[in-house]
C-alpha cells in the first residue's frame, strides 16, 4: 500500500521530544519494512529543511509550511495551505492523521484523491491550544476545542484508539466512530541495551550510587502533573532518606520546576536532566527502581509506560481514562491519590524482591502484547477494513 501518515509534530531530524513522535517513527518504520511506500507529512521544524526528503528505503517526508508556539517549545503546527493540498506529488490508498489540526490537511487530500481516511486519537487537542497566544485566546476555551475536535475526528471513516476506556470517554464528548483498536507499541529489537559499565557511568554522573532511584520522564508543562510530583517529595524521602527523584525531559516550564525546587529546598532529593538522546533515556530507566507517571484525567496511552516495563521497570501510576486496561496486576501499581502514591512509592523501593519479581512481569508484558513487530498486522487490516 502506499501510506500517507499526517503527523501534527516532527517525526524525524530532529524528532519533536513527544510519544506520539516516537509512536509513528515506530510505526512508519515497521511499515516500510513490511514492503509499505510511507509517505510522512509533518511541520517544517526550521527553514533550511528541504520540502522532500527520503530518509530510508520505503519512506519519504513532505514538510508543509508551519507556525511556531513559541511557548510550547517553539512547537510548529502545520498549516494546511492551498500549495500544500495540491502539489502533492503522490497518490495514496489511504490516509492517517494523528490529531484533528493535521487531520484537516489530511481530509482534504484523501477527499481529492477519493480515498480512506483514518485518525488516531492521541493527546487532547486543547493541551496544544492552550498555549496559543492571546490573538487566538478563544482556543484556550475546553469546550470550543473539544466541539472543533470532534467536528474533525467525525468526519474520517475510522478513529483508531488504543483502549476501550478511551472510545467511552470520546463517544461522550461526541466523536461519533466508527473506532477501531491499535495499541502504542515499540520495536523492542531496536532499542538501546546499555552495559552495566555504561550504567555505572551514568550513575556516577547524575550523582545516584547509593541512591533508591524514582524516574519520571515526561515534557516538562503543566500537563504533565510536574508540580504534583514534586509534591510528594517531602513524604517519600522523610520514609525514605536514600529516595532520589530524577526527571528526564524538557519543556517549556523547566526553568519554573527547578525554581520551585529550590524554593522548597528539595535540591538534595531532585535531579533535573534536561533533554537526554535515546541511549541515555534508556539508561536511565535501568539504573533507576520505579518508574512514575502523574496522568491527568486525560492521559491516553504513555509511551512512556512501555518504555518503562521494556527496561524491566516497574511502574506506579495515577488512574486515568483506559489505563487500567494497560496496567494490569503485577506490572504496576495504580493510585487515586497523594498518600496512595506515596505508599507505593515506598512498597516498591522497600521491597526488592517484589520489585523485581514486577520488572521481569513488565518485560514479559510488553514482549507479548506491545512488540509493533507482531501488531502492525492489526493496524494494516484497520487500514484495508475501511
Amino acid at each position: 500500500m502506499k501510506i500517507g501518515i499526517f503527523s501534527e509534530c516532527v517525526v524525524y531530524n530532529p524528532p519533536f521530544p513527544a510519544g506520539v513522535a516516537r509512536f509513528f517513527r515506530e510505526i512508519t518504520t515497521e511499515l516500510a519494512r513490511r514492503g509499505h511506500e510511507v509517505l510522512l507529512f509533518e511541520p517544517r521544524g526550521h527553514s533550511n529543511q528541504p520540502k522532500i526528503e527520503e530518509i530510508k528505503d520505503g519512506i519519504t517526508i513532505y514538510r508543509g509550511f508551519s507556525i511556531a508556539l513559541q511557548k510550547y517549545m517553539n512547537f510548529p503546527v502545520c498549516i494546511p495551505i492551498k500549495e500544500m493540498i495540491t502539489s502533492i506529488p503522490f497518490s495514496l490508498d489511504v490516509v492517517h492523521a494523528n490529531n484533528s489540526g493535521i487531520g484537516v490537511l489530511a481530509a482534504i487530500i484523501s477527499r481529492r484523491q477519493r480515498i480512506p481516511r483514518v485518525i488516531s486519537y492521541h493527546t487532547p487537542l486543547i493541551h496544544y491550544t492552550s498555549y496559543a497566544p492571546l490573538p487566538l485566546f478563544f482556543l484556550r476555551s475546553t469546550r470550543l476545542v473539544n466541539r472543533l475536535e470532534s467536528l474533525v475526528y467525525n468526519i474520517f471513516n475510522l478513529t483508531i484508539v488504543p483502549t476501550q476506556g478511551v472510545k467511552n470517554e470520546l463517544q461522550r464528548r461526541g466523536f461519533n466512530g466508527p473506532f477501531g483498536f491499535f495499541p502504542t507499541c515499540l520495536d523492542l529489537q531496536s532499542l538501546p541495551k546499555p552495559s552495566s559499565q555504561e550504567c555505572d557511568v551514568f550513575r556516577q554522573k547524575y550523582a545516584l550510587s547509593g541512591k533508591k532511584v524514582i524516574l519520571f520522564v515526561g515534557r516538562m508543562s503543566p500537563e504533565k502533573k510536574i508540580e504534583d510530583v514534586l509534591q510528594l517529595i517531602p513524604d517519600v524521602v522523610k520514609k525514605e532518606p536514600l529516595a532520589h527523584f530524577l526527571m528526564v525531559g524538557t519543556g517549556p516550564f523547566l526553568e519554573d520546576y527547578k525554581n520551585l525546587v529550590r524554593k522548597w529546598q528539595l535540591a538534595q532529593n531532585v535531579t533535573f536532566t534536561g533533554y537526554l538522546s535515546d541511549f541515555d533515556l534508556f539508561t536511565a530507566m535501568h539504573v533507576s527502581d520505579v518508574g512514575l507517571i502523574f496522568a491527568d484525567d486525560a492521559q491516553i496511552f504513555d509511551m512512556t509506560i512501555l518504555e518503562y516495563w521494556s527496561s524491566g521497570l516497574p511502574l506506579i501510576i495515577r488512574k486515568a481514562m483506559g489505563i487500567e486496561e494497560v496496567v494490569k496486576k503485577g506490572t504496576g501499581l495504580l493510585f487515586a491519590d497523594w498518600s496512595e502514591a506515596i505508599n507505593h512509592i515506598l512498597t516498591l523501593l522497600q521491597d526488592d524482591a517484589l520489585r523485581d519479581e514486577m520488572g521481569k512481569n513488565c518485560r514479559k508484558m510488553v514482549e507479548q502484547r506491545y512488540d509493533i513487530r507482531k501488531t502492525i498486522v492489526q493496524l494494516e487490516k484497520l487500514y484495508e477494513s475501511r
